[in-house]
């Protein structure tokens, strides 16, 4: 996973999608590891309170978003990945129609989240 790919991905898809973001695919609540496929769709999200799940299912998929095709937000996007990477084996590329704001800081709830690119951690 690397900038340049990201934004080539980006700039390709725009035309069609609306928002877009990179997310993590951890282990589920089954204790499970979570993986995709490029045209797949991801799990909605939890919503958690200081480290606990709270059981409470989000309307989407929590990504941290990506506003548009720029080198500098993309690099920012992967750095801010980094703490999510040691309980993944998967990050992905998403994209979506519809998005709200989440809690955490550059954090997009994304509805129908489809997958535009996955890589393995």
């Amino acid at each position: 996973m690397n900038a340049q790919e990201i934004f080539d991905i980006i700039q390709e898809e725009a035309q069609y999608i609306e928002y877009f973001g990179l997310r993590a695919l951890t282990v589920n609540s089954e204790g499970e590891y979570e993986t995709v496929e490029v045209g797949g769709t991801v799990r909605n999200s939890y919503v958690w309170d200081d480290g606990d799940n709270t059981g409470e299912e989000m309307e989407g998929a929590s990504a941290i978003k990506i506003n548009e095709a720029d080198m500098d937000e993309i690099e920012n996007a992967i750095a801010e990945m980094a703490p999510y990477l040691s309980n993944a084996k998967q990050v992905v590329l998403l994209g979506s129609d519809e998005a709200e704001p989440g809690e955490d800081n550059h954090e997009s709830i994304m509805k129908f989240a489809q997958v535009l690119a996955v890589w393995t951690v």
